[in-house]
This record gives structure tokens, C-alpha cells and sequence, in this order.
């Protein structure tokens, strides 16, 4: 795939896990994770952007922790934020 960098999170419990890839030449800063999220910085040199994948609860019960985390990482930086998942 030419991916250089990963990061993964694995997860238990009969649900996926996470995993980002990225190409050597951009720069990739890791700020957090959990078994519902990774938080990066990205700089590929030109437009400097955060990134948040998201793989939502499998389980009704902590639905609204994920809406929590959600909600506590969007206050966390003032780049361009873009969230993605599931």
C-alpha cells in the first residue's frame, strides 16, 4: 500500500480495532487514544490539519461516553479538524 507510519489499537470484546496509515513524506503527531479513537496532527508541509479517527461504541450503554470524548476533543486544538469513522 506505501504506507510507511502506523499506529493501531487494538480492541477486544467482538469489535474491531483502529488503525491509521500514512506515507512517509507527511508528518504525523500523535495527541491521544483509546480503544474509540486515535488524535492526530498531520503536516504534509502545506496545510497543517488534525485528524480524529473514530469507531463508535459497539454497545448502546456507553454510547454517550463517545459523544463525551467527541465533545472534549473538539476543544482540544484550533486546527482545521476533520473526523471520520464510523
Amino acid at each position: 500500500m506505501g504506507m510507511t507510519g502506523c499506529l493501531e489499537v487494538e480492541w477486544s470484546d467482538n469489535c474491531v480495532g483502529l488503525m491509521l496509515m500514512w506515507q512517509d513524506q507527511i508528518q504525523v503527531n500523535l495527541k491521544s487514544f483509546s480503544k474509540w479513537h486515535i488524535d492526530v496532527e498531520v503536516d504534509d508541509g502545506r496545510f497543517p490539519f488534525r485528524f480524529t479517527g473514530l469507531y463508535g461504541s459497539c454497545y448502546r450503554e456507553t454510547k454517550q461516553e463517545v459523544w463525551n470524548l467527541i465533545d472534549n476533543l473538539g476543544q482540544q486544538s484550533n486546527l482545521p479538524w476533520l473526523l471520520g469513522g464510523i
